[in-house]
């Protein structure tokens, strides 16, 4: 079982935390310093993600506050059925019906994100973004990635790491290069999987990846450069995000294994899954299923 003392681990199974899990003098100071009653606190859940510390706690109320060394943040729980709880966050989604769910909550964020202008988030551990896979010199940009973080210089510093992404990736880039200028920047989620959301039904297994499709289009119609778009940057979506575990893990929690792990198995291993046959195969799928050209 999942406790306090054990997170899962990115390897699967599970593994001893990097960061202390939340007690209950903890949360107790932040809704303090917050302004929110503790009558009756209880925690009701610590969760197992390995990459933060969070709790299910018996309170009402939001707020954020930096206390120390550290950042809090509480929110209303929300509604619904968190049928995920104990599953590592990157598992697919259960049922078909979950799928469909999410395409279709996808779309409508994304709807409602047209015309919201704010800036980018200056944070870059752990985030996502295009900086690379949108680059017209892709080489050159991941290059002044690696050099701008003294943990990704480290890694990439010895061995093959360097030619091997290159490989890996670059051979995808140029179907996505051309299309990615002309493509409607959104905000968005970028951590849409299925313990990030909460359900009202249980549903029936089928083909996850087209009922995900299936309820984003059913809400927001793709026009085709975004068809194209969507198969031409699957293959390399994850690179910005993949090159920001391996700094996290190599800089951060010191994991060598990890580091690994996320250069081979995330950033390498994508790649290398879309350029085998079943790679291929999904991506021939999804092109029938949005109708879009070669």
């Amino acid at each position: 079982m999942i406790t306090a003392a054990a997170v899962h681990s990115m390897a699967g199974g599970c593994a001893a935390p990097d960061w202390p899990a939340l007690n209950a003098a903890e949360v107790r100071t932040v809704l303090r310093a917050l302004g929110l009653s503790t009558r009756g606190l209880v925690l009701r859940w610590i969760s197992p993600r390995p990459l933060s510390a969070a709790a299910l706690v018996s309170a009402d109320g939001h707020g954020a506050i930096a206390l120390g060394e550290w950042t809090y943040e509480v929110h209303e729980q929300g509604e619904g059925k968190d049928v995920y709880r104990r599953m590592v966050s990157w598992a697919p989604f259960r049922h078909r019906e979950h799928a469909v769910a999410a395409g279709r909550a996808l779309a409508r964020l994304h709807c409602g994100a047209r015309g919201y202008g704010a800036p980018a988030r200056s944070a870059r551990i752990l985030v996502s973004n295009d900086a690379i896979i949108g680059s017209t010199d892709p080489t050159s940009a991941m290059e002044q990635r690696i050099a701008g973080s003294t943990a990704l210089r480290a890694c990439f510093g010895r061995g093959t790491w360097r030619q091997a992404v290159q490989q890996a990736w670059l051979p995808w880039h140029g179907a996505y290069r051309d299309l990615h200028p002309q493509l409607e920047r959104l905000w968005t989620h970028n951590d849409w999987h299925s313990s990030n959301l909460l359900w009202s039904n249980a549903g029936r297994d089928a083909d996850l990846a087209a009922a995900l499709l299936r309820g984003y289009l059913a809400e927001r119609p793709l026009a085709p450069l975004e068809r194209r778009a969507v198969l031409a940057v699957l293959p390399i979506v994850h690179v910005g995000y993949a090159l920001a575990e391996v700094e996290y893990f190599h800089g951060i929690t010191r994991s060598a294994a990890n580091a690994e792990l996320a250069f081979k198995a995330f950033l390498l291993g994508h790649c290398q899954w879309f350029d085998a046959p079943q790679g291929h195969d999904f991506l021939r799928s999804l092109q029938a299923q949005l109708g879009a050209p070669t």
